[in-house]
């Protein structure tokens, strides 16, 4: 079979990496970018294997699997930054990102909360009740504010103080920005791009990744925490103690 000099050669899949701790707005990205007809979209790969506690010979194999029967222009996935600690592929993230890259992926998305005490909250109230998202179509549940320990913060995929916790946030930041260098990568932030109109990341994914926007792209979840963060916290003031007079205290207005 021959190509006629006239046909298009068809182009090479993209394959995008979408970096986060959880809690920021990934799972509109999985619902609207993956909703496009252009995107293979296949979630948190790597999660079984950081949830899981048995020893996973060769955790690279389901993923290049999974991967690779992949038809679509475009095919993603999520790897949240936990994903990489000694609980799941126990791998520096720039190992990480050069395995990425020799496996042909060249576009990275990095979704950040800038407040990162509203997102630790967030998952506070995950794990009280068990429930992480709310489809559009259920009723918002009823609202009750939660303890927030600040000894024992988990956001990041492990107990840490609540300060050395959002330090440990800002030096990851730091550290992806170093390890991607001259890779093409966008990020962005739940506040200015998904908060209060999802629309605007979308169409910034979709510029970035070259292809053309969906008139309505499905989100099938909605936001539910509204609240104030003093409203929030039963706890705020003693939360209010630690952060005022340091780099973080403007994420308890």
């Amino acid at each position: 079979m021959w190509r006629s000099i006239f046909q298009k050669k068809p182009k090479a899949q993209k394959r995008l990496c979408c970096f986060h701790f959880g809690r920021c707005g990934s799972k509109l990205i999985a619902n609207m970018v993956g909703s496009h007809p252009d995107v293979d979209w296949k979630g948190e790969l790597f999660h079984d294997l950081h949830e899981s506690q048995d020893q996973v010979e060769n955790p690279w194999a389901s993923f290049d699997e999974s991967i690779s029967h992949s038809r679509h222009p475009i095919v993603g996935f999520e790897a949240k930054f936990q994903h990489l600690d000694s609980n799941g592929l126990n791998l520096p993230l720039p190992e990480f990102i050069y395995r990425l890259k020799k496996r042909n992926f060249s576009h990275f998305i990095v979704l950040k909360r800038k407040n990162y005490l509203r997102q630790a909250i967030s998952v506070a109230r995950g794990q009280a009740s068990q429930r992480w998202h709310f489809a559009n179509s259920h009723p918002e549940p009823e609202f009750t504010a939660v303890l927030l320990d600040p000894q024992l913060v988990s956001l990041g995929g492990e107990n840490r103080t609540i300060l050395e916790c959002f330090r440990f946030l800002d030096s990851t930041y730091e550290e992806i920005v170093q390890a991607l260098g001259s890779t093409t990568y966008l990020i962005l932030n739940y506040e200015e791009d998904f908060q209060d109109d999802a629309t605007v990341g979308y169409n910034k994914i979709t510029q970035f990744l070259d292809i053309r926007p969906q008139k309505n792209p499905q989100c099938l979840t909605h936001r539910i925490n509204k609240e104030s963060t003093r409203h929030s916290l039963s706890n705020f003031e003693t939360i209010e103690k630690i952060l005022c007079g340091t780099s973080y205290e403007w994420m308890l207005n």
